[in-house]
């Protein structure tokens, strides 16, 4: 059985490397955490002068495109206008404005001449306007810079206590990619100490999403089959090589006076490729080790949500690649900072299911809330909502244009609801297949089961028992399952078993919890979290129409995974079940029509065992 991440402790001179590391993430964002509060810019003290930051009141692609201009700025004011184009090489004092990281020192100028677009060519100087943060806008501020300081803190606690490859791994992605701003430093810094940062921020950046590829890797078991030491290596040195390089050309708008807006993409599609084959990494160690995806789920669950926010929040804030987006979506979000700020604090939600998965041995004692029926009720709904509106509009209108046809509004939109209703089973399927094909395969095959059980004339004692037990905990990766069969006192005594436990009770009596939980059809005993030795489920084999009492009674484990058996599962397990105690009452009445045949002296024990043989 694979080991769970071991807690090796960094050695002194890894703490060093940790505490230079951390202070370095911590003083890049530390002040944008004050933007809200200091407005005054009359102080002389150092950081105290640097507030507040301010901008020219327009955005510009990293080619010197602009893109956008707000309404009642000094840029909209002296004539800058979306579509012109900015030379770079004209910008005074430097090139900083002249990107999406608008940020630039209060009280300051920039001189640029437009080359293109309307009213163009011209010359301007624009002045600074200072930023005022305020409401919802503040708030989330503070909370992502909140956010971002609890990631570092958690990083550090992680690879503090734990320093392996994995944890080393998600500690450099944490240095960087944290939901932090650092745009003080920007907005003020000289233009040779801009350089410097610049650089730093490549190496740096290149070297995080390199060590979430190492964690993608080694995580949970720090193995990485089939790769050598060497192999590992070459590949974490070649994306180190490819991110540095792409994300440092990107730079060079503001040191060479390039035009940069494609580096900027190279990088970020680098950035996509290094995501996704972090993703492909933990669905292959997820599938390779099903006794760690309890811990890993959390991981990818967190994953899923603070990823995708992170990444969209700092695509849009370094590129243009969000002005194609219809409705008006650049414009809002432009105009309400808070989105972008909650977007990026929704990122801190990874660190802590890292962390703790990391460190503990258990998986967290909470129901997992992602499961099929969630994941089958999304989609159905998105995709009824798009069917809707995609045949609702052009039927409306269609009857806005012809006033004859609306008395067909009613039939029309009967149809198209009994259209919805056609395409849910097969939405079900299609999704089921593509989510969770392992449980499409075990449904389709214990279906399969349930109806032979029915069916086939041929069956034997020995088939039914092992479908109930072998069968079933195969299909459905169970960790143990037992067969009881009811003796004389409604005494209930072990006849088959898989994996079943050596020191698990191997007779059931009347008064035991048990038997007295069970009804007509399945109860569940235990979840995984509560009692892990013990059975997750009992299942009665009952004849339902003539309400004769259980003659066998199937105990079930939990999964391998230590997942508890879901309502889903416990239904097939149900039909299973009914199933067999058709099969068991056809081959007694089969057994009873032999003995009157003839066969008068065989037991009724000797009669199982005859239509054990049959066939």
């Amino acid at each position: 059985m694979p080991q769970t991440t071991s807690l090796r402790q960094p050695s002194a001179k890894e703490k060093a490397l940790i505490v230079v590391l951390a202070v370095y993430a911590v003083a890049v964002i530390g002040l944008d955490t004050f933007r809200p509060f200091l407005h005054g810019g009359q102080a002389n003290s150092w950081p105290l002068r640097w507030y507040p930051i301010a901008t020219l009141g327009f955005e510009a692609d990293n080619n010197g495109k602009v893109v956008s201009v707000d309404e009642g700025g000094p840029a909209n004011a002296l004539g800058i206008r979306p579509g012109q184009q900015i030379e770079l090489s004209s910008v005074r004092p430097d090139r900083r404005a002249i990107n999406k990281f608008v940020y630039v020192a209060h009280g300051s100028s920039y001189t640029m001449h437009v080359v293109a677009g309307p009213n163009a060519p011209f010359e301007v100087t624009v002045p600074a306007m200072d930023e005022r943060i305020e409401g919802w806008n503040a708030i989330t501020l503070l909370i992502a810079q909140a956010s971002a300081l609890f990631f570092i803190a958690l990083c550090v606690y992680l690879v503090w206590h734990s320093a392996t490859w994995s944890t080393w791994g998600f500690f450099l992605y944490g240095m960087w990619f944290n939901s932090g701003q650092y745009f003080v430093w920007y907005a003020n810094l000289p233009t040779a100490g801009l350089v410097i940062f610049d650089a730093l921020q490549a190496v740096v950046q290149a070297l995080a999403l390199t060590g979430f590829l190492a964690f993608a890797l080694h995580f949970p078991d720090e193995e990485a089959p089939p790769l050598t030491r060497g192999h590992r290596l070459y590949l974490l040195g070649g994306a180190w090589a490819v991110l540095f390089i792409s994300g440092g050309l990107a730079f060079f708008n503001f040191i060479l006076g390039w035009r940069t807006e494609i580096p900027y993409r190279i990088y970020y599609a680098c950035t996509f490729v290094v995501y996704f084959l972090a993703v492909w990494l933990f669905l292959h160690n997820y599938r390779r080790l099903p006794e760690q995806r309890p811990r890993m789920r959390w991981i990818v669950a967190a994953g899923l949500i603070g990823l995708p926010c992170f990444l969209l929040a700092d695509i849009y804030e370094a590129t243009d690649l969000f002005r194609y987006l219809p409705f008006g979506i650049d414009a809002w979000v432009r105009n309400h900072d808070w989105v972008l700020n909650l977007m990026y604090g929704c990122n801190v939600l990874l660190p802590a299911a890292v962390v703790y998965t990391a460190l503990h041995h258990e998986v967290m004692s909470v129901r997992f809330g992602i499961t099929r029926a969630v994941i089958l009720s999304t989609v159905f709904v998105v995709s009824i909502a798009a069917v809707d509106q995609a045949a609702k509009l052009p039927i409306e209108s269609f009857m806005e244009e012809r006033a004859a046809l609306k008395p067909f509004a009613i039939p029309l939109s009967f149809l198209l609801a009994v259209g919805l209703a056609l395409i849910h089973n097969p939405l079900h399927g299609a999704v089921e297949r593509l989510c969770a094909p392992r449980w499409h395969r075990a449904r389709r095959r214990l279906q399969e089961l349930a109806q032979r059980l029915v069916d086939d004339d041929d069956i034997t004692l020995v088939d039914v028992d092992r479908a109930l037990v072998d069968d079933t905990a195969s299909a459905l990766w169970l960790k143990c399952a037992a067969l009881f069969r009811r003796q004389p006192g409604d005494v209930f005594v072990l006849q088959t078993h898989v994996n079943w436990p050596v020191d698990a009770k191997q007779t059931l009596r009347a008064g035991d919890p048990w038997i007295r939980s069970v009804t007509t059809g399945p109860v569940r005993l235990t979840y995984p979290d509560e009692a892990p030795r013990a059975p997750a489920l009992a299942v009665p084999v009952v004849r339902r129409v003539t309400r004769h009492p259980a003659s066998r009674l199937v105990l079930y484990g939990h999964h391998l995974t230590r997942e508890q058996i879901d309502p889903d599962e416990i239904r097939i397990l149900d039909e299973i079940s009914r199933a067999a105690a058709l099969a068991y009452m056809r081959l007694e009445v089969e057994a009873a029509s032999d003995a009157s045949h003839g066969s008068t002296s065989t037991t009724p024990s000797d009669r199982s065992d005859s239509a054990a043989h049959k066939g």
